[in-house]
């Protein structure tokens, strides 16, 4: 609620600024499927104890392996509510190639934007699950985390 009765969105996002969270899961070919299974429980506990403590909090998840895809951004989460977990249960693995560089900066394209539900002045936190090997990505992770979109997000 915004008490000042001021309608303007702008205003809110300096005022209530909020948190956002992205999640970006490999799920490449050298993930076993078990790994998998536990990365998505992770997922779900971060949503679950993130979200009962943090109400203002929202979520975005991205896999990538062949593709990167994006299963859920900023609007979408708020709209699913308890409905994200079984989003994240009935995920696919994706498979193959492990473009970790590339779905960081489709976080960054993507996700923490304004037409994609981010907030200016949120808070923003990357969290990248994966077994740190990046096979047959064209861009480089060392471009992408220098780059000035990912100064504001930790």
């Amino acid at each position: 609620n915004n008490n000042n009765n001021n309608n303007n969105e702008e205003d809110d996002d300096d005022d209530f600024p909020g948190t956002e969270i992205a999640i970006v899961l490999d799920g490449s070919g050298s993930i076993d499927e078990s790994d998998f299974r536990i990365a998505k429980d992770f997922i779900k506990n971060i949503a679950r104890n993130i979200g009962d403590k943090c109400p203002e909090c929202t979520f975005a998840l991205v896999q990538y392996g062949s593709e990167i895809e994006t299963i859920f951004n900023l609007n979408e989460s708020k709209a699913m509510g308890s409905r994200i977990f079984q989003v994240v249960d009935d995920m696919h693995q994706l498979r193959h190639v492990t473009k970790t560089a590339s779905a960081i900066q489709h976080v960054l394209d993507n996700i923490f934007n304004e037409t994609q539900g981010s907030k200016r002045y949120a808070k923003q936190f990357l969290i990248v699950i994966t077994d740190g090997e990046i096979y047959g990505d064209k861009r480089n992770i060392t471009d992408v985390i220098n780059s000035p979109k990912i100064a504001k997000v930790t």
